[in-house]
């Protein structure tokens, strides 16, 4: 069991954030859902996070520009960030996971795989 480590969830559907969170909090982390870019980069410097999930497609600013914004921020270069999608990868999405420490994955890989995929990287 991790001890109360806190993970960022920037996911505009609210069935797949609860999912998410869930999972991670049956791992031990306490988790902060936000459903926007803008918020999670709000919330970034108050939640300190262990790890950022972000969904690609969301109104407004989209999941590869809260990569880009985070990775931009020399103390969070240490700070997984796991972006995900439903569609196939597009030049944007692959600029994005070029940034290093961004890990891209499929919507239909499940929320399952988000969360053993964020506990692994945070271990």
């Amino acid at each position: 069991m991790h001890p109360r480590r806190t993970v960022l969830i920037a996911e505009d559907n609210p069935k797949i954030a609860g999912l998410i969170k869930l999972l991670l909090e049956m791992h031990g982390f306490a988790v902060v859902v936000v459903h926007s870019g803008e918020r999670a980069l709000d919330l970034l410097r108050q939640v300190l996070p262990v790890a950022v999930v972000t969904d690609f497609s969301m109104p407004g600013m989209n999941g590869a520009d809260v990569c880009k914004t985070v990775r931009s921020e020399r103390r969070y270069d240490d700070v997984p960030i796991v972006l995900y999608s439903s569609a196939d990868p597009t030049p944007e999405m692959l600029d994005a996971v070029a940034l290093g420490g961004v890990h891209y994955l499929t919507k239909t890989a499940g929320p399952r795989r988000v969360a053993g995929l964020v506990t692994t990287l945070v271990a």
